[in-house]
């Protein structure tokens, strides 16, 4: 990584552009944009055509995040038990259910027919998964610090998240639920986006 901060992006350009801070910034705009890889990946091919001979720009997603990888910038999932007995991993780690209330590790669906012979196998989305502990107290916050004295602040003192409480008593127990989707669905701020709705 030290020798990525020290490799120009391509020969005799201005010291501050190095390939890690190229890279980094490249990524940063990725993720605050919701760029699909593929699309990063077509931007990475673009901007490759317009540098120089000698240019060290990662060609992929994949190179670009295994540039920044010893950042520890990796996020890692962890599958939990939905009635936080246990964590799926060291011993756990290839058990389908849990051991302590026999809770499927999966979401299971109800017109699933479950495994078909001959049938190749699907993803299986995990029941829950586990997250950084920074993140998981800022998804509580709303709930858990909120200062609530009428005063509109924040999208959880406005009218519509009180009928998301009302009409759905058990998504609004939950207070690590992520509601700005449903909140802001169907939002077109200044006529930017070619949909009007997320579905």
């Amino acid at each position: 990584m030290l020798e990525d901060h020290r490799t120009l992006l391509y020969p005799d350009c201005k010291e501050v552009h190095k390939k890690l801070r190229s890279t980094l910034e490249l990524l940063q705009c990725k993720t605050s944009n919701g760029v699909s890889d593929k699309g990063f990946n077509e931007l990475l091919m673009l901007i490759k055509k317009l540098l120089p001979e000698g240019k060290k720009l990662p060609a992929t997603t994949y190179e670009a995040k295994d540039v920044v990888c010893p950042l520890g910038l990796g996020v890692q999932k962890i599958h939990a038990c939905p009635n936080d007995y246990i964590l799926y991993r060291h011993d756990y780690k290839d058990l389908e259910s849990c051991s302590m209330c026999k809770a499927s590790r999966y979401k299971i669906k109800h017109d699933d027919p479950g495994d078909v012979e001959g049938e190749s196998s699907r993803k299986r989305v995990p029941a829950k998964v586990m997250w950084n502990k920074k993140h998981a107290k800022v998804i509580r916050w709303h709930k858990e610090e909120r200062k609530q004295d009428n005063m509109l602040r924040h999208p959880a003192d406005g009218s519509q998240w009180r009928k998301i409480d009302r009409t759905y008593p058990e998504f609004a127990e939950d207070a690590r639920n992520i509601r700005f989707g449903l909140n802001t669905d169907g939002m077109n701020p200044f006529s930017e986006m070619s949909s009007s709705h997320s579905t």
